[in-house]
């Protein structure tokens, strides 16, 4: 399974939700994800949330997973507002074991379990703001090496190139381009580390 995760801000943002949706399909289409984690903490979650409800609706084996940060979170999806005692069948809960710590140190952990389980990340992140939690998961997702689409442009110009890059990275990675059998020698234990870095499975 191939996952994509969403980190962004909590309010003040400025996105086209059809950039988005977009954007989305192109994943599913193009990169082969099947799973999106979606977390439960502001704005940039919900319209994440509502992007991948749409496109389930167009492709229905593509899975759903609200992570929260509590198995008794309080979701205004759910009836009685307790996560853990509802079901849905178009969205599952996750969770993951952070209980015992406090609560912002809690979604900090989640953030951090979500990227390690991810392949590509999208983000609405300004990655001048040290102080911002979605800057700081963009700042983790690159050092664990995954692929990152940031839409703080809001530009689907600007969105679409990033796919476009990552997807001839991703191909470049697993199709190399032939060279001579002595320069290859020389750069294929290059290639090979920088491919195993990224975790390359498309």
């Amino acid at each position: 399974m191939k996952t994509c995760a969403f980190f962004g801000r909590r309010r003040f943002v400025l996105l086209d939700y059809d950039i988005l949706c977009d954007v989305v399909e192109r994943l599913i289409n193009d990169f082969g994800i099947t799973e999106f984690l979606v977390g439960t903490h502001g704005y940039f979650d919900e319209i994440a949330f509502g992007a991948c409800l749409r496109m389930k609706k167009k492709y229905p084996n593509i899975e759903i997973n609200k992570v929260i940060t509590s198995p008794r979170y309080p979701d205004k999806h759910c009836e009685g507002g307790i996560a853990g005692d509802n079901y849905h069948p178009d969205y599952n809960f996750i969770s993951y074991p952070v209980e015992d710590l406090y609560f912002k140190v809690r979604i900090i952990e989640t953030n951090k379990y979500m990227i390690k389980n991810s392949d590509i990340i999208v983000a609405y992140a300004d990655e001048l703001d040290h102080v911002s939690g979605a800057t700081r998961a963009v700042k983790f997702a690159r050092l664990r090496n995954k692929y990152v689409i940031n839409l703080i442009n809001n530009d689907k110009t600007i969105a679409e190139y990033q796919l476009d890059m990552v997807k001839k990275e991703i191909n470049i990675l697993n199709n190399p381009p032939k060279i001579s059998a002595e320069l290859e020698a020389r750069t294929r234990p290059i290639i090979e580390q920088y491919a195993k870095r990224k975790k390359v499975k498309f």
